[in-house]
């Protein structure tokens, strides 16, 4: 059985803008749900985050696109995160209980996952997981976070199968999410 959609590096500089703007858009689509009832977002401020991030020393990452040549590249899902020092990690959580991991140096983190809620359940998100976490082994890191919402059970399940570990670290500023580690 076919899967429907293909894998991609997301480029700043080989990444059409209409395609990033798409992913921005279901950024904001995706996080208007809940858990998350983040209604604030704008295609504009996601985008230009996007860049930033994707900018950064160490950054990937990975888009889900339709492999239906009509679908006119309608994002499925997507994926990026980045390298991070502890002063980085500190500010992103608001707290210094995640230091220890910083011990070799700095680490990556994974800032965004996300899917289309028509296609959920399907392995996009866990294929998209998969890649960014790839990559950022085969760059030389052994040690890797991410925050999630407590309430966000698909994406609960998906850390846990691909090896994470929820960390009893609470973020600071957003008291419905915590964080998870990948050590290597």
């Amino acid at each position: 059985m076919q899967k429907g959609y293909r894998i991609e590096v997301i480029s700043l500089d080989q990444t059409p803008l209409s395609v990033l703007e798409g992913c921005a858009s279901l950024y904001c689509e995706i996080w208007r749900e809940p858990p998350w009832n983040e209604d604030f977002w704008t295609t504009e401020i996601v985008l230009q985050e996007l860049k930033e991030e994707l900018a950064r020393g160490q950054s990937r990452g990975f888009l889900a696109l339709p492999t239906d040549p009509k679908s006119n590249d309608a994002i499925i899902g997507f994926t990026w995160g980045y390298r991070v020092s502890m002063e980085d990690m500190q500010n992103i959580s608001g707290t210094s209980q995640m230091d220890r991991f910083f011990e070799n140096g700095e680490v990556f983190y994974i800032d965004e996952l996300g899917v289309d809620s028509n296609c959920r359940l399907k392995g996009a998100g866990r294929e998209l997981s998969e890649c960014l976490l790839e990559w950022a082994i085969k760059t030389g890191h052994e040690t890797i976070l991410l925050r999630t919402d407590l309430r966000a059970e698909p994406a609960r399940a998906l850390y846990k199968g691909l090896g994470f570990v929820e960390l009893d670290v609470i973020d600071a500023n957003e008291h419905q999410r915590s964080y998870w580690v990948l050590e290597l």
